[in-house]
């Protein structure tokens, strides 16, 4: 949730405070939404301390039951669910942001667009990706690509994929070989 259209060095600070403050959702619970909301102020966007303030009551009143979905937990979406199932539950899913559609679509051949995440294709793409028992490691690992090679503005190459990449550096767009 901190790290929701915020850049990771921007929320360590924030994530170790909050780590070391609260080691359970029980103490964290303890607090009121404003410190909560003045604990995330430096991440930005104003609605995240209410998202986390809910989440954390949320899982203070359901302590004992899992849930029948992840996303039945106040913020958490499909995203998140995702990379949750992959690394606490084995899930063999992705999870599909921009960026992740946007390795995807080079790697495919489609062309990028912010809402090409929503296609049934591009998922059952980068979902089989996924079915292998280290499906947290491939999240983890294209966020990786796309944080530090694969960019808007990408360094082709550096990348591992290059050889069977469809997208064309020179002409930014894309080829089929």
């Amino acid at each position: 949730m901190m790290l929701r259209r915020t850049k990771a060095d921007q929320v360590v600070r924030v994530y170790q405070t909050f780590t070391h403050l609260f080691q359970s959702p029980e103490e964290a619970a303890q607090l009121s939404l404003k410190e909560i909301e003045k604990l995330c102020r430096p991440l930005g966007l104003h609605y995240r301390g209410s998202e986390i303030y809910r989440a954390i009551h949320h899982l203070n009143l359901h302590k004992d039951a899992i849930p029948d979905s992840l996303e039945e937990i106040p913020g958490i979406g499909p995203y998140s669910a995702a990379m949750i199932r992959s690394k606490l539950f084995y899930g063999r899913e992705a999870a599909i942001d921009s960026n992740v559609v946007r390795i995807i679509a080079r790697l495919s051949g489609i062309p990028f667009y912010h809402e090409l995440r929503r296609n049934k294709n591009l998922i059952a793409a980068a979902n089989h990706l996924h079915q292998t028992k280290h499906a947290s490691s491939v999240n983890l690992a294209l966020i990786d690509l796309a944080a530090l090679i694969c960019k808007p503005a990408p360094s082709c190459s550096q990348c591992p994929l290059q050889t069977v990449c469809k997208f064309d550096l020179q002409k930014q767009n894309y080829f089929i070989s």
